[in-house]
């Protein structure tokens, strides 16, 4: 598959898929009259030009770059599974202002149910906030209490904003093995895409690097990642607003290979494998994610008292976005 770069080549193309007529009409000679009797004759009408519309795949692709210029939202994702033993799910939600720098807040929620057993619940309420110095993450578990971590930026620091706009300018597509139209409501356009499994775990391998401590389980990782199967998702832009606004992805056959492969390199007994095994055979993994309020936030602050009072959990590590107590934090 061809690794899709933007540069100047990427925007002629695109300028001549959007403008490149079918083709120019012909016309039939004019018949020749008479000199003495011949009238001036009217010009030749031009050739009506048509848009050649864009094929599902380049109007996605299309769709993702003007997703990376999106400035302010929110996002909420919900990922289900289920199996003979139980249940989890994890549920977020994420709202962002990307400029000058990235400041996000969210939360998450993840449960368990077992037969037999209470439901487990555990919260998470977290902030992001970037400055031109440091990047800081804020969060709290339950109702205990807030802690920071600080992280110095670099000068080859990116922003977050920066990261996902070349995720959807030069990844997201490399890994796309089809595209198709789906149903179409409105402004809203819903896509059926089939991801290469194999691309995208070779893209993990080659830009993440894993490297585990135990050498088992790295081998095992990579197992994996090499063999990770083809799968579908949708997702629907709003082409008027040129927003995500619904995706979903059946994850379970990716989960379920994964987890052969693990219980075919690990030491358990057969009876066990066996036992595992039918488990994953009658297990699903649903994900699904959605946006809104795209463009429409005026600004998301981390609370003064959660920059003045937070824990710093990053040993050795100063706080240089926190305020005093009583101050104004610094929020540019």
């Amino acid at each position: 598959m061809m690794s899709k770069r933007k540069g100047m080549a990427a925007a002629l193309l695109a300028l001549s898929l959007w403008l490149a007529p079918y083709g120019e009409a012909s016309m039939a000679p004019v018949a020749a009259e008479p000199v003495a009797t011949a009238e001036p004759s009217a010009p030749a009408a031009a050739p009506a030009e048509t848009v050649v519309p864009l094929d599902a795949r380049a109007s996605l692709d299309k769709a993702f770059d003007q997703l990376a210029e999106v400035k302010n939202g929110t996002y909420d994702l919900s990922l289900v599974a289920t199996t003979p033993k139980g249940s989890a799910t994890l549920t977020s939600g994420i709202s962002f202002v990307s400029e000058p720098y990235t400041r996000a807040k969210g939360q998450m929620a993840i449960g368990f149910s077992l037969p037999g057993a209470p439901e487990f619940e555990r919260d998470l309420a977290y902030y992001i906030r970037e400055t031109e110095q440091a990047t800081a993450f804020y969060c709290r578990l339950g109702h205990g209490e807030w802690e920071k971590s600080v992280t110095k930026r670099q000068p080859m620091d990116k922003t977050v904003n920066g990261f996902w706009t070349a995720a959807f300018r030069n990844g997201f597509m490399d890994f796309a093995k089809d595209v198709q139209f789906d149903v179409k409501e409105g402004a809203a356009q819903t896509y059926l895409v089939t991801v290469d499994g194999k691309a995208l775990g070779k893209l993990y391998l080659e830009n993440e690097h894993p490297n585990l401590a135990n050498a088992d389980m790295q081998k095992t990782l990579e197992s994996i990642l090499k063999n990770v199967p083809d799968f579908t998702y949708t997702v629907t832009i709003d082409e008027e607003k040129n927003t995500l606004t619904d995706f979903h992805a059946n994850l379970t056959e990716p989960i379920r290979k994964a987890g052969l492969i693990y219980l075919k390199r690990s030491d358990m007994t057969r009876e066990d494998k066996d036992s595992y095994r039918k488990a994953l055979e009658n297990s699903t993994v649903e994900l699904s994610l959605k946006g809104r309020d795209f463009n429409e936030l005026e600004d998301v602050q981390v609370p003064a008292e959660i920059l003045a009072s937070a824990r710093d959990i990053k040993a050795g590590t100063a706080n240089e976005n926190a305020a005093p107590a009583g101050k104004k934090a610094d929020v540019k």
